[in-house]
């Protein structure tokens, strides 16, 4: 599983925009190769990030910034995130899928 899709599954567990605190968090816990990962070490190593949890949160901040599969409500700080409608319609489109197949077995019997 790509980070992307990590990020995508997360906000798709979700009924509201979270923000990237938030999405760091379920990261630590659910996902925990994740986090602390050689580029994240090395870039608090180098001194571009204070610690790991940083490192972390920056690479959220740029995934959710450049892929057009996120929304970002800037109103907020921090910023919330959260599907765009195209990607909450294509985690719905299986189940409407199966419960129409199920119309068709249930005259059937």
């Amino acid at each position: 599983m790509t980070f992307v899709n990590v990020v995508k599954d997360i906000l798709a567990s979700t009924s509201d925009p979270i923000t990237p605190q938030e999405i760091r968090e379920v990261i630590k816990k659910k996902y925990p190769q994740y986090y602390g990962t050689p580029s994240h070490i090395k870039n608090v190593a180098k001194g571009h990030y204070k610690d790991i949890d940083h490192a972390l949160l920056a690479q959220i901040y740029s995934l959710v910034r450049t892929q057009k599969s996120f929304v970002c409500d800037k109103i907020y700080k921090p910023i919330k995130i959260s599907l765009g409608k195209n990607q909450a319609r294509q985690k719905q489109k299986p189940d409407i899928l199966r419960n129409y197949d199920n119309i068709g077995n249930e005259e059937d019997s």
